[in-house]
C-alpha cells in the first residue's frame, strides 16, 4: 500500500474541485478505486469509472443519465407507424379471425375493434419519439489490458458553485502509519482527540479507513466493531 500515491491523490482531488473541473482521473489501483468508492458513497463525488487514458462516453459518468430530447414527428409519420402496428397485430391472428366478418362465428355479436376509425387523433407519444437516424447506440467503456494504461475516471460535483469536496487530507503518512480499534473510532465520531488524530467537527466530514474488510468509512467501522489503520479525511 503506497501513501505517497494516495497524498498525490488527495492534493490533485482538491486542486481538482478548486479548478472547478467537471472529470478528472487518477492512477488506478485497488487502494485508489476503495477510496473512490467511498467517496462517492459519502456523496463527495458524483461517478466512478474504470476507463483507459482518454475520457469514457459522457452517458457513463452521469450519474441520472437525462432522457433522450422529445423531437416531434409528423402526422404521417405517426400514421405510418398506426398502419405497421395493425399490420403486426392481423399477422397474429388465427385463420378463423382473418375471416371476413359474415364468415365468422354466428356467437361473434360485435367486430374485433382492429380497425382504428379515421377520425380518431394520433396518440400523442406516437409524435413524440426520437427518429431513428438520430438514436445513437449507447457506448461501452473499454478498459485497457495493459494495467499501466488504465485510469480512474471520477465525476465532481457541485452545489450553488461551490465544490462539494472542499478539503481532503492525509492522516496516516509513509513514515507514521497510525491503527485504531474500534473505540478509538467511536471517540473520533464523537468529536473527541485520539493521540495525533483530531475528532470529526465539520459539517459532513469524514475519514476513511482500511480494514481487512476492504476501506471503509469510520462511521461503519464502529457500527461493525472493527479497526483498522486512518487513510484520509475529507469535507
Amino acid at each position: 500500500m503506497s501513501l505517497v500515491g494516495l497524498a498525490h491523490i488527495c492534493s490533485h482531488l482538491q486542486n481538482a474541485s478548486r479548478a472547478r473541473l467537471g472529470i478528472t482521473s487518477i492512477p488506478a489501483t485497488k487502494l485508489h478505486m476503495g477510496v473512490a468508492h467511498e467517496l462517492q458513497k459519502s456523496g463527495f463525488i458524483s461517478t466512478v469509472t474504470l476507463a483507459g487514458l482518454t475520457p469514457p462516453p459522457v452517458s457513463s459518468l452521469l450519474s441520472h443519465p437525462p432522457p433522450p430530447p422529445l423531437v416531434y414527428r409528423q402526422p404521417e409519420d405517426a400514421e405510418q407507424r398506426r398502419d405497421l402496428s395493425r399490420a403486426v397485430k392481423v399477422m397474429n391472428l388465427s385463420p378463423t379471425e382473418r375471416a371476413p366478418y359474415h364468415i365468422r362465428s354466428a356467437e361473434e355479436k360485435t367486430e374485433p375493434s382492429l380497425d382504428i376509425q379515421e377520425t380518431e387523433n394520433v396518440p400523442v407519444w406516437e409524435l413524440m419519439q426520437l427518429p431513428p437516424h438520430l438514436e445513437q447506440p449507447d457506448r461501452e467503456v473499454l478498459v485497457p489490458k495493459n494495467p499501466a494504461e488504465r485510469r480512474i475516471w471520477l465525476g465532481m460535483k457541485y452545489w450553488n458553485n461551490e465544490p462539494v469536496l472542499s478539503k481532503i487530507r492525509l492522516i496516516s503518512k509513509p513514515t507514521r502509519r497510525i491503527w485504531m480499534d474500534s473505540e478509538d473510532f467511536r471517540l473520533l465520531t464523537k468529536g473527541k482527540k485520539r493521540g495525533y488524530v483530531d475528532g470529526l467537527s465539520q459539517i459532513g466530514e469524514c475519514i476513511y479507513v482500511t480494514t481487512d474488510r476492504g476501506i471503509l468509512e469510520v462511521r461503519e467501522c464502529v457500527r461493525r466493531g472493527i479497526g483498522g489503520m486512518l487513510l484520509c479525511r475529507a469535507w
